[in-house]
């Protein structure tokens, strides 16, 4: 089967990147992440028939919870993976040039920038969904609707995280491979500019 994916990618380069971006960056997180999200929240609140939005047990916790871990482990486990598939050539050659991208300001750091990626969530995500629930007036949720809003909130942090964090590794990768070459036309790449 590999054989096959490695021919269909070398005959049609732009469906591989349209694969890559839609499929592996987008849809996969997406349905992992609500998968796994619903299963700890039905875990989490396998007899409870009403959870309150606020309080120690609540949605304001999952999600407040969720905004800080999900991009986080995304970040750290979604680095590793893209970096060993650049390294084996599995991911498409997609232009992106490290210089020339804002991601460049991320920190170099996996961890680092798994939580800067996660505090960005908390404060841009989290915390205006929160209040959109609590202006709508809603003071508590039956299980069901509890789990479907906790899975579908991971669902919206996987879709919003894995394309970021493959563009921050793939042009941290291309700004790599770019500084050790040099700049184009530079014969000495080592030697200081005066």
């Amino acid at each position: 089967m590999h054989h096959v994916r490695e021919w269909a990618r070398r005959q049609n380069p732009t469906l591989s990147i349209y694969r890559f971006w839609l499929v592996d960056q987008f849809l996969v997180p997406i349905g992992l992440n609500f998968a796994i999200s619903w299963g700890l929240a039905w875990a989490l609140y396998g007899s409870t028939a009403v959870i309150p939005l606020w309080g120690v047990e609540s949605v304001a916790s999952d999600m407040l919870g969720t905004s800080l871990v999900l991009p986080w482990v995304n970040c750290v486990i979604n680095s590793a993976v893209l970096k060993r598939h650049m390294r084996l050539g599995r991911v498409p050659s997609v232009g992106l040039d490290g210089t020339r991208w804002p991601w460049r300001l991320a920190p170099k750091s996996v961890v680092r920038r798994g939580f800067v990626l996660a505090l960005l969530c908390l404060v841009f995500v989290a915390l205006p969904t929160l209040g959109v629930l609590d202006l709508s007036g809603l003071k508590h949720v039956e299980r069901r609707t509890c789990l479907a809003l906790n899975a579908s909130y991971a669902a919206l942090l996987a879709a919003l995280t894995s394309p970021v964090i493959a563009v921050v590794v793939i042009s941290g990768q291309s700004l790599r491979r770019a500084s050790r070459r040099g700049a184009p036309g530079e014969e000495y790449p080592w030697r200081a500019r005066p």
